[in-house]
């Protein structure tokens, strides 16, 4: 346990993520869909008002009124205190100046950690508000917050490539991405399982498309502070198209297990569903301990002049 998380247990706190996707929110561009944003922002610790400047943002997504960001946001959790805080979405259309107020307003939603972490399974769910026309809607945010294991785990990479990808139509040219997500199984509340995004690729003009290497943690994987066996990650492929209403053309859903199993110079080949295939590889970097359990000697020298 490294020593910042002992001091953070011995006040009471712990470092948590929390994820955010957008659902329905409206066109606010002429020709295209918005350009989604969210950002952040913090109570003043000395006042009731918020503090100024964003804490942090997620990335900015092109032409998509449904959104899921990659970017957490990763922040200090106090058991014993209320933590209010605001997200702020917007519609980037000032390329030259990336303000959060120079953009258009989507809406704001505000909570508190508390009530994020309390939810079943860490899922919340509200409405974006436009406090000059309450009465619009602007779409829904939904919020998966966890608190994050003491460390990292493991480090590997994640190299995945596609073999006949199945394009919808003949005239259709090739445009795909892979997006790789940890699931939650739904329950009595949730009812739906939901995914949860770790990576989007970039994307490839290929049905054979090789992407580009991945560097991840053991933790990024995991819902809860410890690997569970029947913790899942799903693997969707997409048709990208311009209006961000991307076609889904294959998915899989494996368990973690399976796919960390793919630790081999070969790759380890999964259909996915309904038609195509990826194939993937997962190397895990070396530490010293594993140098040492592999038999490596060491030999130390010293010398006083």
């Amino acid at each position: 346990m490294s020593v910042t998380t002992k001091a953070l247990q011995a006040h009471n706190s712990s470092i948590i993520e929390l994820k955010v996707t957008l659902k329905g929110i409206p066109k606010l561009d002429l020709l295209s869909q918005s350009d989604p944003q969210v950002f952040l922002f913090l109570k003043n610790p000395h006042g009731n008002d918020w503090l100024n400047n964003p804490h942090s943002q997620t990335e900015r997504i092109e032409n998509e009124s449904n959104p899921s960001f990659e970017t957490p946001f990763i922040l200090e959790y106090h058991f014993e205190e209320l933590q209010r805080i605001k997200f702020i979405a917007v519609d980037v259309d000032k390329r030259n100046n990336l303000a959060w107020n120079e953009q258009e307003l989507i809406g704001e939603f505000v909570t508190d950690i508390g009530s994020i972490l309390g939810k079943s399974k860490g899922i919340l769910k509200g409405k974006l508000i436009l406090t000059k026309h309450p009465g619009k809607d602007r779409g829904q945010i939904i919020i998966v917050g966890r608190e994050l294991p003491p460390e990292n785990g493991k480090a590997f990479s994640l190299k995945v490539q596609g073999r006949n990808l199945h394009i919808p139509t003949l005239l259709t040219k090739p445009d795909v991405f892979y997006q790789l997500s940890r699931r939650i199984q739904g329950n009595s509340d949730t009812l739906s399982s939901m995914d949860v995004l770790i990576h989007k690729s970039e994307r490839c003009k290929s049905k054979n498309p090789d992407w580009s290497i991945i560097k991840l943690f053991e933790r990024d994987l995991q819902n809860e502070n410890n690997r569970s066996p029947n913790d899942e990650v799903s693997f969707t492929c997409w048709q990208h198209k311009h209006d961000g209403n991307h076609k889904c053309i294959g998915e899989r859903v494996l368990k973690i297990n399976e796919l960390l199993s793919s630790n081999h110079a070969s790759f380890q080949q999964i259909s996915l569903v309904p038609k195509g295939e990826l194939w993937l590889q997962c190397t895990f970097e070396k530490t010293f301990l594993d140098y040492i359990a592999g038999g490596l000697e060491i030999q130390l020298s010293v010398a006083i002049d």
